[in-house]
């Protein structure tokens, strides 16, 4: 940490290195400005100091709603030139999902670690609330109470395929990796079309092997959605969500 003597010789301070180069730029400061640094011997002129170089600062990616290029050692909570929110992820379970929600039909963009995984818990609690509710009804009401289900289902499921999407978009990968665990399926096809002429043991083997085959495929998609981020921008764009 740094100090210097303003005109009245009052002790201003403490600055990091950062500060007092900024100081210096305003012109609050100059080189002939008495300053000491923490643990110092005494005030010198501010250009017997030797101030470390401040390390250039990193491209973070381009701001979602305005595009001015972001640099930093962190992502900041908003945009320091429109001053909207930036990313989601520093957010609660109940904006991150229904972030998620509205962009159930968009295979475009990023979607961060906290982001996706926040609105995987929101649907398991939905999907259980809803279970929880239709079985509480009267048997006339019950075959309602399905059909909503059904709907329902299938609404979180179109949007945690695009939630997958954006979460593998977020780690570098296509989102055509999200399709691994139904194309594991398709070997099934072939099996089933061998059902009459082959032994049990054969059978037994295929449907060892299609269970197999799904698990990895299933774990491997797990494992990149648990991935971090890519830093700044990448194919698929910024790193920095709204």
């Amino acid at each position: 940490m740094y100090y210097y003597l303003d005109e009245q010789k009052t002790v201003q301070g403490p600055f990091t290195a950062a500060e007092m180069r900024r100081l210096v730029k305003d012109g609050t400061i100059d080189a002939r400005t008495p300053a000491s640094e923490e643990g110092g011997s005494g005030w010198r002129a501010l250009a017997e100091i030797n101030l470390p170089e401040e390390a250039p600062a990193e491209t973070l990616g381009g701001c979602p709603h305005c595009n001015a290029i972001l640099k930093g050692a962190g992502v900041p909570p908003a945009c320091p030139h429109c001053g909207k929110a930036l990313h989601p992820g520093s957010e609660n379970l109940w904006v991150n999902a229904c972030h998620a929600f509205r962009q159930s039909f968009n295979y475009r963009g990023r979607a961060t670690r906290r982001e996706f995984w926040c609105f995987i818990l929101f649907c398991i609690l939905v999907e259980y609330g809803v279970e929880m509710l239709q079985r509480s009804m009267s048997e006339a009401s019950q075959e309602v109470g399905a059909s909503f289900q059904a709907l329902l289902t299938l609404g979180l499921m179109l949007a945690c395929l695009s939630a997958t999407v954006r979460r593998l978009h977020d780690v570098g990968r296509s989102g055509w990796w999200a399709a691994l665990p139904a194309a594991s399926w398709l070997a099934i096809l072939p099996g089933a079309l061998l059902v009459d002429n082959c032994s049990e043991s054969t059978l037994e083997a295929v449907a060892m092997a299609i269970v197999i085959i799904g698990f990895l495929s299933h774990l491997y998609i797990l494992i990149l959605t648990l991935r971090d981020s890519e830093p700044g921008e990448n194919d698929y764009g910024p790193s920095l969500l709204y």
